[in-house]
């Protein structure tokens, strides 16, 4: 697994986009990252709350000129257990 930037910790507020997934009903989706828990996102779409599991799911997830591609399993972690992996 790789190691994520420093900056890419935490996905909240940041926008995401599902390029692929076990669930083909996700598809496609995009919406706000709204809360990421250790195996999860809560993704704002189009006003809804939708809960998409992160493993067997790639994500494109941008914020500004920020944009990043991960694969789920790279995220089955909170994001302040991220955080320790720098101290």
């Amino acid at each position: 697994m790789r190691k994520l930037k420093r900056k890419y910790l935490d996905f909240i507020r940041w926008n995401i986009e599902v390029l692929g997934h076990s669930d083909p009903n996700l598809l496609g989706l995009r919406g706000i990252v709204k809360m990421e828990t250790q195996r999860s996102f809560l993704v704002d779409v189009n006003g809804r709350i939708k809960k998409i599991l992160k493993l067997w799911g790639q994500f494109k997830l941008s914020k500004g000129k920020e944009e990043i591609t991960l694969f789920g399993e790279e995220l089955l972690s909170r994001p302040f257990e991220r955080a320790r992996w720098y101290k």
